[in-house]
Order: structure tokens, then C-alpha cells, then sequence
């Protein structure tokens, strides 16, 4: 596993890269915003507080204390304007969207001049289409209230839909037994061994690929507080996978 040092290291050369590359293309354009991006899922999975798990303010504050030392190297880096974190509670890790606006002001007040995009997502591998436009739903006004409690946060919302099968209604993830029955926080601890190379293969990872599958952007927008209100900016684009097969 890489030291901060060096993935301070990755990161500054990367930043570099990119910027010579386009001073040395000479077009005239204002320099690509950079943007470093991370998932909250990983270490609130990494503190137990998986999907179907109950909701601990410990492991809320466990998982966002592992994350925080390396989002606030990457905020060091010039050249990096946007920190994006990911995080699907419910889907992957516990936690309600209302949470998310919880995750905003930690990540805006320990990383001050820095523009700040949550993605979040619900995945119908194991739950329904009708569960997740209400999810979806929730999210956006949690994160919209976000930006209009301060005109000076600066902070984006990617909203995105995880569906797999063909039916609107219909969970079709891969049969792995009768979730309602497992041991979750087993599960959990065999997605770390599984990370660290310690465990090859487990159902738990056959969980992890159906709900991340097709992880497609629906839409994106810049949220922000503008003379007291709260200002949304709406793209929508089609739904698309996240890799092919």
C-alpha cells in the first residue's frame, strides 16, 4: 500500500504533466481544472459500517478520519482545483442521502479554497427502480440545502443510477443466497482481506460488482449559493456503463 508521501508524490507529477503538456500546446485556453476523486464507500466498508448494517456515528467518524489524510494531501497539490468524494449509502455502506449534506460540510471545512463534488448513486441490483428515484430524489435536495446554507460553499452534485436487468421494477442482481440472512459485518471484513489480497474470491465480492455494475452518470450539476439562494445547474446525459465487458 502507497505511503501519503507517495501518493503525494503520483499526484504532484501527474498535476505537472498535464499542465506542461497544455502551456506547451500554446492554445490560448485557461488551464483544465484538476480534480482527485475518492470513496467515502471504501472506508466506511473498511469500518464495518457496510450496507445492512445499523447507522454508527463512530463508523461515520471512523471512515471520514481514515479519508481525511489523504484528501487533504490531494487539496495540497497546486494545480488541483475539485476533491470529489463518492459515497452510495445504502447501496454499498449504511447511511440515508440526507447524510450526504453531513459528509459536504466536513470535506468544506477541512478543505478550505478547495471546489467540493459528492457523487452519490442507488443501485437496483438488489433493491427496486421506485426506491431508487426517491433516493435519488432525496439526495439532491440534502446536498441543494447544503449549498444555500453559506453564499460562500462551493460544492457540485453527480447524481448516478446503478440498473441492471431489463424489467423498471424488478431487483435482478446475481442469486447469492438470502441477503436478509447474512452476517454483514462478516461481509465486510471479507471485502477488506479480499482488498488487501489476502482472500481471492467470496460472495460478498459478487455483491460488491452487481451493485457497482453499470455505473452510469444521469445527470450533473453545479450547486451553489448565489445572493441567498440556492442556484442548481442541470446537464442531463445518457445513461451509459462505466466500463464494457
Amino acid at each position: 500500500m502507497a505511503t501519503l508521501e507517495q501518493l503525494r508524490g503520483l499526484l504532484m507529477n501527474a498535476a505537472f504533466a498535464i499542465s506542461s503538456a497544455e502551456s506547451k500546446a500554446q492554445s490560448g485556453l485557461a488551464s483544465t481544472p484538476l480534480l482527485v476523486n475518492a470513496s467515502f464507500d471504501s472506508e466506511m466498508i473498511l469500518a464495518r459500517a457496510i450496507s445492512g448494517t445499523p447507522w454508527s456515528n463512530e463508523s461515520f467518524a471512523e471512515a471520514y478520519e481514515g479519508l481525511k489524510p489523504f484528501l487533504q494531501v490531494a487539496a495540497g497539490i497546486p494545480g488541483i482545483d475539485w476533491i470529489g468524494v463518492q459515497w452510495l449509502p445504502g447501496s454499498l455502506s449504511n447511511g440515508e442521502p440526507e447524510q450526504l449534506a453531513d459528509l459536504g460540510r466536513k470535506l468544506l471545512s477541512d478543505l478550505p479554497g478547495k471546489q467540493v463534488l459528492l457523487t452519490t448513486g442507488y443501485s437496483t441490483a438488489y433493491h427496486l427502480a421506485a426506491q431508487q428515484q426517491a433516493f435519488l430524489g432525496r439526495a439532491l435536495g440534502s446536498v441543494s440545502r447544503l449549498a444555500g446554507e453559506s453564499q460562500s460553499l462551493s460544492v457540485g452534485l453527480a447524481l448516478r443510477a446503478v440498473t441492471l436487468g431489463s424489467g423498471p421494477t424488478l431487483a435482478s442482481g446475481p442469486a447469492i443466497g438470502d441477503l436478509a440472512t447474512w452476517n454483514w459485518r462478516q461481509k465486510a471484513l471479507e471485502l477488506r482481506d479480499l482488498w488487501s489480497n489476502r482472500r481471492s474470491a467470496s460472495d460478498a465480492a459478487t455483491w460488491h460488482d452487481a451493485v457497482t455494475a453499470n455505473l452510469g452518470i444521469v445527470a450533473v450539476g453545479s450547486i451553489s449559493a448565489t445572493a441567498g439562494n440556492s442556484f442548481i445547474g442541470n446537464a442531463t446525459y445518457p445513461r451509459r456503463p462505466a466500463r464494457s465487458t
